[in-house]
């Protein structure tokens, strides 16, 4: 019977160290009542599985797992059953913006209504988004109340050494313009009659 009792509490001992929270590193005996793990450290860093892409690829862990890809140099995270690349990953979306649904929109399908930001109903235009838009060279800044509109100056090449400046009131100047041709110089003295060819 002791025997019994015994090997009971070796395995009630041995499942309490299943559930207990491990603190790596600086502080040891400190850790957050909500870490499962914690790592600390001042002068130490924490390094992932260094694997490369062919390596990378043979896995099909846990989605939220992390791995160092030495190849890409980057850290790939498996998420629906997928590697996604953290270093590339929906940083750089293109944004637009719908003005006849009032809807800002990113590449990734995130989006947010801003009707009840663009249109209140107070008298107030300051408190509201304002809409930039392009119409040929004219950008028009609307304010809810009005809109401010500029033109926009331009240079263009016109390819043969001349460039046509257009102002914001559409005043056309031509710069480098060719010049008008010149008079003609006088005729040059005739050359040395060539000698006659052998018959």
């Amino acid at each position: 019977m002791k025997v019994k009792l015994l090997l009971f509490i070796c395995i009630l001992s041995s499942l309490s160290h299943v559930y207990a929270q491990v603190k790596v590193g600086d502080n040891p005996n400190q850790i957050d009542a909500s870490s499962i793990l914690e790592l600390e450290s001042v002068d130490k860093a924490f390094v992932l599985t260094r694997i490369n892409t062919t390596q990378m690829n043979a896995l099909t862990p846990l989605n939220g797992a992390l791995v160092y890809n030495t190849d890409d140099q980057c850290i790939f995270q498996f998420s629906n059953n997928s590697w996604t690349s953290l270093c590339n990953g929906n940083d750089n979306q293109v944004l637009s913006f719908d003005p006849i649904t009032n809807v800002l929109t990113l590449e990734n399908g995130g989006s947010v209504d801003l009707t009840s930001l663009i249109n209140d109903q107070d008298s107030d235009p300051t408190n509201e988004i304002q809409i930039l838009s392009q119409s040929g060279n004219t950008i028009t800044l609307s304010n809810g109340g009005g809109s401010v509109t500029e033109t926009i100056s331009t240079l263009v090449d016109n390819g043969n050494g001349t460039f046509t400046y257009t102002a914001e009131d559409g005043t056309i100047t031509n710069i480098g313009t060719i010049g008008v041709q010149g008079p003609t110089g006088p005729t040059g003295r005739t050359g040395f009659t060539g000698r006659t060819g052998f018959t």
